[in-house]
């Protein structure tokens, strides 16, 4: 009889730890989902009803004559003086954007539309790509 007991002290025993690990990979579960969920409601702009554009750079780089890196900032800089939104960010930001954006390269021009997708996006500082840049923000600023 006492053997019997022990048996099914140590089942008891197996199934409460079986039940508190489940609980707890639910737990991690759901809290993973939250905060992605957070993520997502933070890397959206407040006026998230007009198209904006995201660049990523090395704004010190702003000012540097003959650099492609800062004929990119100012285009950007140029239709943000014409009432578009823009967000300037630096690769060591810890914006949610960077990661909803998905942005590994500097520079990096993202048009964003109103309903937070993407819309284009430009990388690198190469002439062809400023020209492509440049283009896409005249269509842009409506001109």
């Amino acid at each position: 009889m006492w053997n019997v007991l022990s048996i099914y002290k140590q089942q008891g025993g197996e199934m409460r730890e079986k039940l508190v690990g489940l609980i707890c990979v639910i737990a991690i579960s759901f809290g993973i989902v939250l905060y992605k969920q957070t993520l997502i409601v933070a890397a959206t702009p407040p006026e998230s009803n007009k198209p904006w554009v995201l660049l990523v750079a090395d704004l010190h780089e702003a000012d540097d004559a003959h650099d492609s890196c800062a004929d990119i900032i100012q285009a950007v800089r140029d239709v943000q003086a014409r009432g578009v939104k823009t967000e300037e960010l630096t690769p060591q930001s810890d914006s949610p954007l960077l990661r909803k954006y998905h942005v590994l390269t500097i520079p990096t021009v993202v048009i964003v539309g109103g309903d937070g997708q993407e819309k284009a996006r430009f990388e690198g500082e190469d002439e062809k790509t400023l020209k492509a840049l440049e283009k896409k923000l005249v269509e842009l600023k409506g001109g």
